[in-house]
């Protein structure tokens, strides 16, 4: 999947906005809308049941993405920071609450735009108003699902302004810019977007889907009817969610592939130093664990919280630490044995392959576990005193996941 950046960068990029427009006022016409609107939707969202609703990006398809989905509970984690929705970018409670969301992969380009795209009047609501979010794919084929505080004739009205077509598609309203990937790069929609908005529609529970092709939100409203299959309905996927018992605020699901050792080390890979051993050495490392056929990496709801200008956490006793959940797939029970030990070992031996530091400077303890009969482990990782949960991110973006490469 095309995710510009990861959700420490964005954050940023939201917060220094959000502070500069604080100074200087506002520099584009953002709606500053209160939160009396009648929501579109009642479900409560979470990753199962959106994955229910979601397109099967893996079956008949030679070139299955590598980052298969990403999911964020933007209430849930909104709920333990303690922290009040905004209700405008101008709002002082704004940036607070956007640091908050820093471990979450939040959709995009929704967050990255933030201070410059006028979501309210481009598809009808803002930020604030989403609750939970999944985006599955790749460009061209990709899909946002989203749920929340949506009001329904807000986003209607956006469709006309925008100038949609409207459409009927198996019994539901399809709005509809271009019935393939392309867009108009002269407006702002197609600036800031690109395609992933041409086609939208609200399905029968309330969630809000788009599509950048007419074919995908077909296959989206066939899932909805119950006469396509969904990627939740994959079992090797519902192996990876089931696996976590705990609530996740953010989660991404990947294929084996994304933990391959010798293309996790990159043309930059400095070898032969003390603290990092030559390259047939990691490779015979790598060799150890069993390949990995998919996972499921998460963060809980929790803190420390970042805040500004600052690269380390204060401990506060008030809000739950967030930990680090991961799903393994393997090709059998025994492999998943041999891959919560070596995962294990290597958490308490290993260094990181970006920065040389030990990984018990990242991560103070862990747990791991394979479900009886069942070719899946589970690592549950509690961040180190000082660590941020937005190091679960950072490590998968910059493919330093040596302790569970192979």
């Amino acid at each position: 999947m095309s995710i510009s950046g990861n959700a420490s960068r964005i954050a940023r990029l939201i917060v220094v906005g959000a502070l500069v427009a604080a100074l200087i006022g506002a520099l584009v016409p953002i709606s500053g809308r209160a939160q009396e609107a009648t929501p579109t939707a009642t479900a409560s969202g979470d990753l199962a049941g959106l994955l229910q609703l979601a397109p099967d990006v893996l079956t008949g398809t030679d070139q299955a993405p590598v980052q298969i989905a990403a999911y964020a509970d933007i209430a849930a984690q909104t709920a333990v920071s303690g922290l009040p929705v905004p209700s405008s970018i101008d709002d002082p409670n704004f940036a607070a609450w956007a640091y908050a969301l820093i471990p979450l992969l939040v959709p995009d380009p929704l967050f990255s735009y933030a201070m410059v795209a006028d979501w309210h009047s481009l598809l009808g609501f803002d930020l604030w108003e989403i609750e939970q979010s999944l985006q599955v794919g790749e460009p061209p084929e990709f899909f946002t699902l989203m749920r929340g505080r949506f009001d329904e004739t807000d986003v209607r009205a956006a469709w006309t302004s925008q100038g949609y077509r409207m459409l009927d598609v198996n019994g539901i309203e399809v709005a509809s810019l271009h019935e393939d990937a392309s867009f108009d790069i002269s407006s702002d929609l197609g600036r800031f977007a690109f395609a992933r908005f041409n086609n939208a529609a609200i399905l029968p529970d309330g969630t809000l889907v788009y599509s950048p092709a007419l074919d995908g939100m077909r296959t989206l409203i066939a899932i909805a009817r119950g006469t396509t299959p969904s990627l939740g309905d994959r079992v090797d996927v519902a192996a990876m969610v089931g696996a976590i018992e705990k609530p996740l605020a953010s989660a991404t699901l990947l294929l084996g592939t994304a933990f391959n050792g010798v293309a996790m080390l990159g043309p930059d890979f400095v070898s032969g130093t003390p603290e990092v051993p030559d390259l047939a050495t990691r490779v015979a490392e790598f060799a150890e664990m069993p390949p990995i056929l998919m996972a499921l990496l998460g963060v809980t709801p929790g803190g420390p919280l970042s805040q500004p200008s600052s690269e380390t956490a204060t401990p506060q006793p008030d809000i739950p630490p967030a930990q680090f959940e991961i799903a393994l797939l393997l090709p059998s029970h025994d492999a998943a044995v041999t891959a919560a030990r070596v995962a294990t070992e290597r958490l308490a031996t290993q260094r990181s392959l970006a920065t040389s530091q030990p990984l018990t400077d990242y991560f103070a303890s862990w747990d791991a576990r394979v479900l009886p009969n069942r070719p899946v482990a589970v690592l549950e990782l509690n961040f180190a005193p000082g660590i941020q949960p937005r190091l679960w991110v950072e490590v998968i973006f910059r493919r330093d996941m040596s302790f569970l490469a192979w």
